[in-house]
């Protein structure tokens, strides 16, 4: 700025100079001028022209002199606020540069504390989050142990304590209530396996195999109403439940409401065809209302579905026994017996057979049969108490009292009560009767 300011002046001192030379004329100018002739008037203009013009060239000087020197009062004005304002921009710049640096400063590391807490804070979440993972990672472990341990267990006492690890380790796991239950009530412990599928429920109301479980239970204690509201809620949560349209048929068989119990069966076989159980639950109710031949029908269905069913073979020959047919009856019951070497109803409906036909000592062998198997079955000593009283050997009324007597002290339930009561009150009768000869 004062390079340029300083060459300003230069060249207006060089143009004062030009103006203030006025007698001097420039060789070339003076070197090639022509000589020219006027006229007086001419003259005479040219003279008053002359003096204008030297009156013209000292008020132009005149005026340059002024305006130089207002110029470089100007300019020296100019040149001093320049330097002042250049002075106090300095400072102020001394001034603002270190305190603003010093604020991007204080910013930039309050910035990267911030983002290094943030990053702390993120860091130390990760890890909770890692450490709880972790943690809940090896709780699920052991869960699934102790689930995987109990599925394969099968004393009944280890599998509930297996279940009570799990239970401890996760109080909130529907699934290990529920298997506790199963396993309570394959104890008959009904009142407990109740409490665990409550618990069960609890934990999840849209529990459906709890609901048809819980069923079963109020069944097997008798309480076929609770058990029938279960199903339905077992039903209302899923209606393609087949399972507890099977069990509900039960409940209603076993109040005497067959034609719903059909309904149920029916149903249950709609959804699978293939249930054998469902075929033969299906044919004891129709041999319940009296319709042996339907009956027959069922029991043929659930045996082709499955050879090995030794209670379809029993129903089967029971129907046929019902109906007169007892040879066809005493078949079914040797297959049943043969599928299933322990089974005490077979052998009893066997000698119930055997008995109608007259064959009392072949009858008395399969009571006997039923009695080694299973020494509370009432009936099988009313039956075989019969056989020695139909019998009619020497000492055979004897035998007979003392079956008939053997079966009440086992506290029977009611209909086996009377049958025996009567049997004994038919054989003092018996007892009292003159023998031949006599």
């Amino acid at each position: 700025m004062r390079k340029s300011a300083v060459l300003l002046i230069v060249a207006l001192m060089c143009g004062y100079s030009v103006f203030a030379s006025k007698d001097t004329v420039p060789p070339a100018v003076v070197a090639t001028t022509p000589t020219i002739t006027l006229s007086q008037e001419q003259f005479d203009s040219l003279i008053a022209a002359s003096a204008k013009v030297n009156q013209m060239e000292y008020v132009s000087k005149t005026d340059c002199d002024r305006m130089f020197s207002d110029y470089i009062n100007h300019v020296g004005w100019v040149v001093g606020l320049y330097g002042v304002l250049c002075t106090i921009l300095v400072a102020i710049v001394g001034v603002a540069v270190p305190i603003l640096l010093n604020r991007k400063f204080e910013n930039d590391i309050k910035d990267r504390i911030d983002k290094h807490n943030e990053q702390l804070n993120k860091t130390k979440e990760e890890i909770d989050n890692a450490k709880k993972s972790a943690e809940q990672n090896a709780k699920n472990a052991q869960v699934s142990a102790f689930f995987s341990q109990a599925y394969y267990e099968e004393d009944l006492d280890k599998k509930i304590e297996l279940y009570k690890q799990v239970i401890k380790l996760d109080p909130q796991n529907a699934e290990a209530y529920y298997n506790r239950g199963v396993a309570y009530s394959n104890k008959m412990d009904f009142d407990q396996a109740i409490k665990d599928y409550d618990k069960a429920i609890e934990l999840n109301p849209k529990y459906v195999k709890a609901y048809n479980n819980r069923g079963n239970v109020y069944s097997d204690k008798g309480n076929n109403d609770q058990a029938i509201k279960d199903y339905d809620r077992a039903i209302e949560l899923n209606p393609k439940y087949v399972d507890a349209y099977y069990n509900r048929g039960n409940a209603y068989y076993d109040i005497g409401d067959n034609d719903q119990a059909i309904k149920d069966y029916d149903k249950a076989i709609e959804l699978n065809p293939q249930d054998a159980k469902a075929h033969n639950n299906r044919g004891f109710a129709y041999y319940a209302k009296g319709d042996k031949d339907q009956a027959i029908k069922d029991y043929n269905k659930a045996i082709e579905l499955n050879p090995q069913y030794a209670l379809a073979y029993k129903n089967r020959g029971l129907a046929y026994s019902d109906k007169g047919d007892k040879d066809q009856a005493i078949k079914d019951y040797d297959k049943a017996i043969e599928l299933n070497p322990q089974y005490a109803d077979a052998y009893n409906n066997r000698g119930i057979a055997y008995g109608k036909k007259g064959n009392n000592d072949q009858a008395i062998k399969d009571f006997d049969k039923v009695i080694r198997l299973n020494p509370q079955y009432a009936l099988a000593y009313n039956n075989r108490g019969a056989a020695y009283m139909n019998r009619g050997n020497a000492g055979d009324y004897d035998l007979a009292m003392n079956d008939f007597k053997t079966g009440l002290s086992l506290n029977p339930d009611e209909s086996t009560r009377k049958l025996l009561e009567r049997n004994m009150e038919a054989l003092k009768a018996k007892m009292q009767q003159p023998k031949e000869g006599e």
